[in-house]
């Protein structure tokens, strides 16, 4: 999961740092982690019936793949860093699931 977040953040760090309306990027991926932190300590409940963890995990995969192939192509689109973070994004609530729920 941590190599998906980095590749997604590889791929618009130059993008962050060249338009200084998203420099705010840098800071999210701690700001998430910290709100994480702070909503997930504790022990986790049972949640309702929702997709299987390798259901998300297989689509996660395939996005992250997508991504890759559309930055191999054309690294400047704009809809390559959306894949790739979505592909992150999905990866995350895989694992989520995996360990109890949402």
């Amino acid at each position: 999961m941590l190599l998906a977040w980095l590749l997604a953040w590889w791929h618009l760090a130059p993008e962050w740092l060249a338009d200084e309306q998203y420099r705010y990027g840098f800071g999210v991926p701690f700001l998430a982690a910290w709100m994480a932190w702070r909503r997930f300590h504790g022990p986790l409940k049972p949640a309702p019936a929702s997709p299987p963890w390798w259901c998300l995990t297989a689509c996660a995969l395939l996005m992250l793949a997508l991504g890759e192939t559309l930055a191999r192509h054309d690294p400047l689109w704009r809809f390559t860093g959306a894949t790739l973070e979505c592909g992150a994004t999905l990866l995350s609530l895989a694992w989520l699931r995996r360990l109890g729920g949402a």
